[in-house]
């Protein structure tokens, strides 16, 4: 994390939202192994003059199950189990 990013959060943010945020990014960068274009992202932001979406990152470069795609799973069809406890064949 540049001192640059330091210095933003420092400046808008309360000192344990700063710091909270800054160990949040470096665990994301550590996490996921993408500092260079991590560093490029935040870097960009801070250019339109704009904080990083730590929550974003976290979402984009650490994905979990949930927000990988949903499976959906559709229920069985009971009518042929029915089928076999009126045919006798369960027991």
């Amino acid at each position: 994390m540049s001192i640059d990013t330091w210095q933003a959060f420092d400046d808008q943010l309360d000192g344990q939202q700063a710091c909270r945020d800054a160990v949040a990014l470096l665990d994301i960068a550590a996490r996921a192994d993408c500092v260079d274009v991590l560093a490029r992202r935040i870097d960009e932001e801070l250019d339109r003059g704009r904080l990083p979406d730590v929550v974003a990152l976290r979402d984009e470069f650490l994905p979990t199950a949930r927000s990988q795609r949903d499976v959906s799973i559709p229920p069985p069809d009971l009518h042929s189990y029915n089928s076999l406890i009126t045919s006798g064949e369960c027991h």
